[in-house]
């Protein structure tokens, strides 16, 4: 079931009931994939899920890991969050808004020097949440934790495989070198060391001022993996920068702001690189990710090129 945006009426009577007062400015943002964003006065963050089930999940999710981490790192503090369904006929979530720039925006104006303590700065972030607990996370939201790191890349990548040949947008030469990587450099993922990894570090999802990380966003994706899994983005953020950006800011990308992510995340959190071959490890993980890619947007080249490049070790 998806749902239609909020409405003003929805919203102005939604803070009304809640006590929050009648709001004066309702913005839609234009962000979110998963969830409808407004801001409310320039005070407050409204998201709602747009559909019932998966974007529901992912947004307890949120409420919840909001909650654990809020002295932990610069969560957003949550104002009232409703997953009953009573009040909205959707879960949503209000927290403060967080005052400061995106980083997404900002990277560019800094200096290298700015950018390897903002890198510094989400490392100590990821590592904080890691150290967390998560059996309660895990056993609330049924989670599906890998006991064989090995055995779940291999699934995960073979199960995708078949979402995308139905799809009929992956050549059988292709097909048949993926499967043959895979068989032969799988057993590098026997070692794992599994947390509550926060998933997501693109710069969209931070918040900032005078080069200091004020806010953090967007903990949906969190879950327990091998730390190692997050460098597989920050690897493409690298390579690959205008993917994390909107079409309106792909000019003022300059590929050297980013030349030094996986050097300096190296440097301040090493232990994420501490595993028996790195390079083919992060080849595995791009294969996942461009194959998952590839199921949304079969006709992006760009993703088979990738892949080809993933296998040719």
């Amino acid at each position: 079931m998806n749902f239609s945006p909020l409405t003003e009426e929805q919203i102005q009577g939604l803070f009304v009931k809640l006590g929050l007062g009648s709001p004066r400015t309702i913005t839609k943002i234009a962000v979110g994939f998963s969830n409808d964003v407004y801001d409310i006065d320039d005070q407050y963050i409204l998201k709602s899920s747009k559909t019932l089930e998966d974007d529901e999940i992912d947004l307890r999710k949120e409420i919840y890991l909001c909650k654990l981490l809020k002295d932990v790192v610069p969560a957003p503090t949550i104002v009232h969050a409703d997953a009953s369904r009573t009040a909205l006929d959707r879960v949503f979530i209000i927290y403060k808004k967080i005052h400061g720039d995106n980083l997404l925006v900002r990277w560019h104006e800094y200096t290298n020097e700015e950018r390897k303590s903002i890198i510094k700065q989400i490392c100590g972030f990821i590592r904080a949440i890691a150290a967390q607990p998560h059996d309660e996370f895990v056993s609330l939201f049924g989670l599906r934790v890998p006991t064989d790191w090995e055995q779940f890349i291999v699934s995960r990548i073979t199960e995708t495989i078949e979402k995308v040949k139905a799809e009929q947008s992956l050549p059988p030469d292709l097909e048949t070198a993926i499967r043959t990587y895979v068989s032969k450099h799988s057993g590098v993922l026997t070692e794992s060391k599994l947390a509550l990894l926060y998933v997501d570090p693109h710069f969209d999802n931070f918040i900032v001022r005078d080069a200091q990380i004020v806010g953090m966003l967007d903990f949906e994706s969190s879950n327990v993996r091998s730390i190692d899994w997050v460098l597989h983005l920050v690897q493409r953020m690298q390579n690959e920068p205008a993917k994390y950006v909107s079409e309106a800011m792909e000019e003022s990308i300059v590929p050297e702001h980013y030349t030094h992510l996986m050097e300096w995340y190296r440097e301040f959190y090493p232990e994420l690189f501490d595993f028996p071959d790195m390079d083919t490890r992060l080849r595995l993980y791009a294969i996942k990710h461009n194959l998952t890619d590839l199921v949304g947007w079969p006709h992006v080249e760009s993703l088979r090129q990738n892949l080809r490049k993933a296998v040719s070790a």
